[in-house]
């Protein structure tokens, strides 16, 4: 029963697989023909530090976009951390559980006694 569960939950996401890759390679083609339709050099300045030099637009943006992937995923890491920690001591529980004969029930009482209708 177990490998049926896995089956379709790796069915259910091929899909989300397929879209999640379609819509990264539009990003990334519309960086590439950003990239390559901006290639004026732009001076770079940081408030503190004032300006760092200068380098082409489309690579400016690029970096920023890497930098800002780089930063999401370091935030959601230790979330998703903590998911498949959860999950492998669930794993861990139902395998435990399953292995273990069932528990028999204590026979019932064939007389039920109810209290009287007030």
């Amino acid at each position: 029963m177990m490998a049926r569960t896995m089956t379709t939950t790796r069915t259910r996401s091929r899909p989300l697989k397929t879209i999640r890759l379609s819509l990264g390679a539009l990003v990334l083609l519309a960086l590439v023909i950003f990239l390559l339709s901006n290639r004026v050099p732009v001076s770079v300045a940081f408030f503190p530090f004032g300006t760092l030099g200068s380098a082409v637009l489309g690579a400016i943006v690029l970096i920023a976009f890497g930098l800002g992937v780089l930063l999401g995923m370091l935030i959601h890491l230790p979330r998703r951390m903590r998911a498949q920690r959860r999950a492998k001591r669930a794993e861990r529980q139902l395998a435990a559980m399953q292995a273990q004969p069932p528990a028999q029930a204590a026979p019932a009482d064939e007389t039920i006694s109810l209290p009287p209708a007030a």
